[in-house]
Order: C-alpha cells, then sequence, then structure tokens
C-alpha cells in the first residue's frame, strides 16, 4: 500500500511541476500563486515579529525579602549614583588617608558614586571615586585641582538603599525568606539557591533584612528555572 502512495505522490508532483512551466501554469502562477504565496510569507513575516518582541519584552515582576548573609560574594557597580549607608565601622581611606572614627556606627552619604559595592562575609567594603562624601555631620570634597574624591570604606551594615541595580546574574545563597514572582502566590525561602537572570531594580536593608524588588528574565531556585 505504501508503494502504491509514493507512485501516486510522484505522478502528482510531476504533473504539478508540468502545469507550472507551461505557458498556461505560468499565467495561473503569476495571476493566483505568487500572490498567494506573498501574502503567505508576509503573515509568517509578521508573525515571527510579534513572537521575537514577545520574547524580547518579556519581564518577570519579583520581590524577595531574605537575610544578608545570603549576599556574600555578590558585587555590584555603581556609575555616577547616589549611595546612603550606616555602618558599623572599621576602615576607612579618603583620598589616600587613614581615617579614625570613634563613633561605632557611622553614616555615609555618596553623591556621584562611580565604583563597587562588595559583600564581603559579614561586611560591606564600597570602594571608588566620587563628587563628594559625607560622614555623618562632615562634608568631604575634592581638592581645588581636582574633580573627583577616591575613597575605601569597610564596616558590617545596619541600612543602606542601593537604587537602579543593574545585574546580569544575582546570586543569593542559603537565602531565608520570602520570594514573590509575578502574581504567582508568596514561596518561603529556607537557606535555598536563588539566582535572577538580567536583574534591574533596588536593595534595602532594614532591620536586618534584604528587600529586593525589581525586574528580571528568568529565576531559578535550587536550580530549577521557574516557568511562569
Amino acid at each position: 500500500m505504501g508503494w502504491k502512495v509514493l507512485i501516486a505522490l510522484i505522478i502528482f508532483l510531476a504533473v504539478t511541476g508540468a502545469l507550472l512551466f507551461s505557458e498556461k501554469g505560468r499565467e495561473f502562477k503569476e495571476k493566483y500563486l505568487d500572490k498567494y504565496l506573498g501574502n503567505v510569507g508576509s503573515y509568517l513575516r509578521t508573525l515571527r515579529s510579534r513572537v521575537e518582541q514577545k520574547v524580547v519584552n518579556r519581564t518577570l515582576q519579583i520581590s524577595v525579602s531574605t537575610n544578608l548573609p545570603s549576599l556574600v560574594n555578590q558585587e555590584f557597580s555603581i556609575d555616577e549614583k547616589k549611595f546612603k549607608a550606616k555602618l558599623k565601622f572599621e576602615s576607612a581611606t579618603i583620598a589616600g588617608y587613614p581615617l579614625t572614627i570613634e563613633d561605632k556606627e557611622v553614616e555615609f552619604d555618596i553623591d556621584g558614586m562611580s565604583g563597587s559595592i562588595l559583600f564581603d562575609g559579614k561586611d560591606l567594603k564600597i570602594y571608588g571615586s566620587a563628587e563628594s562624601l559625607k560622614i555623618n555631620e562632615m562634608k568631604l570634597s575634592p581638592k581645588s585641582s581636582e574633580e573627583r574624591i577616591e575613597f575605601f570604606i569597610s564596616g558590617e551594615p545596619v541600612t543602606f538603599s542601593l537604587r537602579d541595580v543593574k545585574k546580569d546574574e544575582l546570586k543569593l545563597s542559603k537565602a531565608s525568606g520570602i520570594l514573590k514572582v509575578n502574581d504567582l502566590s508568596p514561596l518561603a525561602l529556607e537557606e535555598d539557591r536563588l539566582s535572577i537572570k538580567n536583574f534591574k531594580g533596588s536593595l534595602e536593608l532594614e532591620e536586618n533584612e534584604i528587600i529586593i524588588k525589581g525586574y528580571a528574565e528568568s529565576v531559578t531556585l535550587n536550580g530549577v528555572k521557574l516557568l511562569i
């Protein structure tokens, strides 16, 4: 039975080809078939464009409340942004000079910061350059011959606020807290591994809790990508 179907298909294709290459066949093709195929091709291109655009624009709205140690070894780059933090002061170097502060907790208000913030164990290491730097009530500015002031600050964070964060992959290790993605029910985290791809948003520390809010391309929990 199969060979009969194959022979019939070959005959059909041969006849169709002969018709299309005949004079009348060419007229039919130019008058009807080319227009039809053109419309089909245009439709498929439009459909593909819409699908690709939907994939590009697909983002997840996320919110994570977790413990500070889950951010260990994570580093964030800052470019010309404001950064505020209160630290249990450990050390600082301003414009190449070590800074001694007697206060146990110190507030830092940095304008136009370009540099990095590193979560190193229980400490926060902040380094780079800035337009100006305020330590408690003391404001420091660069020398008249310089446009920016170099600094390095280290201490255990009490509070901080980091806005307009962009990170290719935000990794949380041993995260304990709550994860919310889009309109799904909240997920309880207990020392879980969380990977957030192409994250854009904010990080804040208040009362020993990290609050992460923003948008991402995908979220992976303990090695399993959440399909949403």
